[in-house]
């Protein structure tokens, strides 16, 4: 039987989303999101549609050329000419747009003219303005072609103002952004700068007699992103762009300059070729499997859901109608980079959906078809810019969208070697995974995207190589930037933490970047150990304590909002790194069993949790590609060994995260706070097209209250996540009130981030939040709130205590300055389906049952009140002696119904699992107190934490000082907390109840802080929420928490 936990509060409302209908008392904007499909598509290949059809729809404008010069009707542009000579044409060879290109056939002394295009003048004058343009080639040229911009009396009189070069030593097409002043200010020029631009002048290289270069989707632009890429056609020293090095993280070609720095062996040893050969070897296993048993139904899930995604991949080929012509050039549908503002994208289009399923279908199920096919895609790709090199605009995390490309390059080297394809390709891998970046001992942080990528594809690289030992000090590179990037990081760089929690964008993030960080990082130690090519044994202990934390935050599948950046409504965390913790179990000998027993701690192959969002998993359509037949089947392996499943932990602090958890049993509370070292939410605000992006939709934009002492209850369901808890954040969810946080409630106008308001990942001027552990069992969590980005007046101090099976929650201090909007302490927000998930309420002697809303009552002074949420989660709550006072009129306990009813309640109801309400008496439920319990064994308590919560301050003193640090001491207490014993004749006190319910999971106590009285002791100040310096002056008066004034305490 479950304990029953009390969570104590010092909030005075509540709220529940329900069904919504006429005389809703709080209007809330609907925010629904479609439900996924999941269509099994048949085995065998499907028919495409006619190729005229195709084209029609692959090649299509899809808006974002409205300032490109057009090639699409029977006249070449009239700002375009020619001048000495040459010749341009429209031409339907290649197009990077539409269906034709302009042609330009150039001779020595010739030179190609541009006057008073469509949007010149304005781009020249813009700071930021420049070119976007792309080029095709259908021979190298080893020289430049140079551009000079200037009116035209400047131009015409040798004076140009800006001038540019961009080689032109390629084959297929390249994308170029040019910014006029940054890349091509003209240090010889004479003026002001004050005419117009009027004028581009192109002049050929001087080295070759006579060529022929395409020009398409040429845009004079306003605002030119500092993320344009460097590269061998515009190696420029971009001085504004990440410290000279140019673009984003992706910088390739800042990495393709270096050198390697380690020796060269004379000869391969015997077992290093081994080596490579056993990692080989385990890497194909781990693709395909091992004759897996497709009657367990585990592999027959994902052997059917790999079938399906080779089907669809075959219809997307047949949709892209890739032709080519007598020549040998091969065309189809445009591909841009995923930060272009054009499309379609080399990765989400093609990369993801189509390379996989071709390698598959040949590969598994044997069609040759598919060999030629996959081929033709890898040229096609080449042809549109996919090469060595080529910066296609930008590749701004270009390789987060491209995996099926990097596992295709490998799967498919024998037949790249035997056409003659597969030094073309190795050295696209090469550049596009900034390998060079392996030849640095220090090269500083590695992110949490380039382990989820670039470990594996580099990797891939270094085993398709040829044995020698090249490829011997190739590897042993790689294998030192993977040790650099698996040590724990200091301050807001890299992706481990000493709490060794996963790091991406300056903060915890649990959701995704280092989910799958961690999970590719499990799989390279499993595919390299027992080889002189191992990781070291610092790096794989990192990620054992590491891999924990996925599944510790909460049991299985949950995962708290604060932790999940700009996707606060991801529940499938640890079923997706499952097989992780096999790969951690199987990377050692023998069988590593504190990985073995995590592993079967998660291991329920007839789980919802695992057959619905595991099994069926089989494409590569996320960032990382993870989901094999054999990596299942490892997972099977170990599974059928029998391993004990480990014991689950009670309570943690992560002090990088602002975050502590309990958990007991099957159910868990979890609490996040921010500071000036840790952020407080991430979003993404809408943004429109314009020159320098897509169009991009919000993500989590009213997220602002997710670390305002946000507490989420998880015990309801199967699976227990998010939506089984009432967390319906997709169903007409307030997001001003988060359950546990203190909020100012603001209408959505003043709550979202907009393009105009887009403060998100911001800190706080307060470092003290943090937290204490006693035994591993108990603990405290303790911050001082202070908004300092949105209403500076915004303060409020919270302490919760989590004891036994008991959480004391508290809050102190709150104050704003805002008289417009009511400030609040939610107890709880639940999606309600039905009327059949009531909300029950009472106090001494009585009893309610909730169903129809608007809901009010009024309680009386000093009455003791309890209420059970519609999962059977109890909350106690003292009105009057406690914080209501008088106030008590104006804090009504209230629900809000937003939606109709549903036919049925989800798993978990009260309907389906009855429980039993228990009253609390408020004198002993606050027994840690100092002046409200006489019992020897809470006084004890009472002593250990205000002795671990007096470290707190100093702690974070320290972590203040090092500005990198987010280590926290962890102290442990023997002193035992009273939840079962202490004050039991209390708990059940008031035996006037009649309601037959079985135990509640959680109980929650809403206790405020006590009216009128002088705390003068270091742990009374602590227990609120402060910073342990005994301050005599703190005065906690009474106050009202959704008083919409300026609340104190409550």
């Amino acid at each position: 039987m479950r304990k029953t936990t009390i969570v104590r509060w010092t909030a005075a409302v509540l709220f529940v989303a329900v069904p919504a209908v006429a005389g809703v008392s709080v209007q809330l904007a609907k925010r629904t999101q479609p439900a996924a499909t999941h269509a099994t598509a048949a085995a065998e290949k499907l028919p495409g549609p006619p190729v005229a059809a195709t084209q029609a729809v692959a090649i299509r404008d899809d808006g974002s050329f409205k300032k490109s010069e057009s090639e699409e009707g029977g006249q070449i542009p009239a700002a375009w000419q020619t001048d000495g000579g040459g010749q341009l044409s429209l031409s339907a060879a290649h197009y990077k747009h539409g269906r034709q290109s302009l042609q330009w056939n150039w001779a020595q002394g010739s030179r190609l003219l541009v006057i008073k295009p469509p949007n010149l003048e304005q781009a020249g004058a813009s700071k930021r303005g420049g070119i976007k343009l792309w080029l095709y080639n259908e021979k190298a040229v080893d020289g430049k072609a140079t551009f000079r911009l200037g009116s035209e009396q400047e131009i015409n009189s040798n004076n140009p103002r800006y001038v540019f070069e961009i080689g032109i030593n390629f084959t297929g097409w390249r994308g170029m952004w040019i910014q006029f002043r940054e890349d091509g200010a003209y240090d010889g020029y004479k003026g002001d700068g004050k005419a117009p631009l009027e004028v581009m002048e192109i002049i050929p290289p001087a080295a070759a007699p006579q060529g022929s270069l395409f020009f398409d989707v040429v845009e004079f632009e306003g605002t030119i992103p500092a993320t344009r890429s460097t590269d061998y056609q515009v190696p420029y020293d971009r001085k504004r762009s990440n410290d000279g090095m140019g673009g984003t993280w992706d910088r390739s070609y800042y990495w393709s300059q270096m050198k390697p720095d380690l020796p060269l062996a004379d000869r391969i040893t015997p077992e290093q070729s081994r080596a490579f050969e056993t990692i080989a070897k385990r890497y194909e296993g781990w693709i395909y499997g091992e004759h897996p048993d497709l009657t367990r139904e585990p592999l027959r899930i994902r052997n059917s859901a790999l079938q399906s995604f080779i089907a669809k991949g075959l219809q997307k080929y047949a949709q892209l109608g890739l032709n080519r012509d007598g020549n040998g050039y091969i065309t189809g549908p445009p591909l841009f980079s995923s930060r272009s503002t054009h499309g379609p994208e080399f990765g989400e289009d093609v990369a993801k959906t189509i390379f996989l399923p071709l390698v598959f279908d040949y590969k598994i199920n044997g069609r040759q078809e598919s060999k030629n096919k996959v081929l033709d895609l890898f040229d096609y790709f080449h042809d549109q810019g996919w090469a060595d090199g080529s910066g296609l605009e930008t590749l701004d995390h270009e390789t987060n969208r491209t995996n099926g490309y990097f596992h295709a390059v490998y799967l498919m080297r024998k037949e790249l070697q035997e056409s003659g394809r597969l030094d073309r390709e190795l050295a696209t891998v090469r550049w596009f995974t900034n390998f060079g970046k392996t030849y640095i001992a220090d090269p500083g942080e590695t992110t949490a995207d380039e382990i989820r990528t670039k470990f594996m594809y580099e990797l891939l690289y270094v085993l398709a190589l040829d044995d020698g030992p090249a490829k011997v000090r190739e590897m042993q590179s790689l294998l030192r930037w993977m040790n650099h990037a698996l040590a724990v990081a200091t301050g807001f760089a890299g992706t481990i933490k000493d709490d060794f929690m996963g790091f991406h964008h300056r903060g915890v993030y649990m959701s995704a970047y280092a989910r799958q960080a961690f999970h590719m990082a499990a799989l390279i130690a499993y595919l390299l150990h027992d080889t002189p090519f191992a990781l070291s044994k610092q790096s794989t202990d990192n990620m054992p304590k590491r891999a924990a934390d996925f599944s510790d935050g909460g049991e299985q599948i949950r995962r708290a909002g604060g932790l999940s950046g700009r996707f606060p409504a991801k529940d499938g965390v640890a079923n997706e790194i499952v097989p992780a913790y096999a790969y951690m179990a199987l990377a050692s000998e023998p069988v590593d069993r504190e990985m073995a027993g995590a592993f079967m701690r998660l291991w329920d192959p007839s789980s919802p949790y695992l057959k619905q969002g595991l099994f069926p998993k089989a494409d590569s359509g996320d960032v990382s590609y993870l989901d094999t037949i054999g990596g299942l089947q490892l997972a099977l392996k170990l599974a059928d060994q029998g391993f004990a499943p480990e014991k689950s932990p009670q309570f943690w602090m992560k002090p990088s995260a602002a975050f502590a958890v309990m958990r007991r049993d099957d159910w868990a509370v979890s609490v996040k706070g921010w500071s000036q070292y840790v952020f407080d939410f991430e979003s993404q605000a809408p943004k429109a097209a314009d020159s320098a992006q897509k169009a991009l939709a919000g993500q989590n934009v009213f997220g602002r209250y997710a670390s305002y002492g946000a507490m989420q209850v998880m015990a309801a369901g199967d699976p227990i996540n998010k939506a089984n808890n009432g967390y319906g954040l997709d169903n007409g969810w307030d997001w001003n009130r988060w359950p546990g946080a203190t909020t100012i409630r603001l209408p959505w106008e003043r709550l979202g981030v907009s393009k105009d308001r887009p403060q998100t990942r911001s800190f706080t001027d307060q470092t003290f939040v943090g937290g204490v552990e006693s035994e591993g069992k108990d603990g405290i969590f303790a911050m001082k709130l202070h908004d300092t980005v949105y209403d500076k007046s915004f303060r409020a101090e919270k302490s919760v205590f989590f004891l036994d099976n008991e959480v004391i929650a508290l809050g102190s201090g709150i104050h704003n300055d805002d008289g417009a909007h009511s400030t609040e302490t939610t107890l709880f927000q639940s999606y309600m389906k039905d009327t059949g998930m009531p909300i029950r309420t009472g106090s001494a002697g009585s009893a309610e049952t909730i169903a129809e809303f608007p809901y009010r009552r009024d309680f009386k002074p000093k009455e003791n009140v309890w209420l059970m949420d519609p999962y059977g989660n109890d909350i106690s709550y003292r009105c009057g002696g406690c914080a209501l006072n008088e106030a008590s009129s104006r804090r009504p306990i209230r629900a809000v119904k937003k939606r109709r009813p549903a036919a049925t309640a989800p798993p978990g109801s009260i309907t389906a699992r009855s429980r039993r309400v228990r009253a609390t008496n408020m004198r002993c439920s606050c027994r840690l107190l100092p002046s409200r319990c006489g019992n020897t064994r809470s006084r004890r308590a009472m002593r250990c934490f205000e002795k671990t919560a007096r470290l707190i301050s100093s702690d974070m003193r320290r972590s203040a000082r090092s500005d990198t640090s987010f280590s926290m001491r962890r102290r442990k207490c023997r002193a035992a907390s009273s939840g079962k014993q202490a004050g039991r004749r209390s708990l059940w006190k008031n035996k006037r109840r009649t309601e037959s319910f079985s135990a509640s999971p959680i109980r929650i106590c809403a206790c405020p802080s006590f009216p009128t009285k002088e705390w003068t002791t270091a742990s009374a100040d602590a227990w609120n929420g402060g910073d342990g310096a005994g301050r005599a002056e703190r005065k906690l008066a009474a106050g009202t928490a959704a008083s919409g004034r300026h609340p104190s305490d409550g």
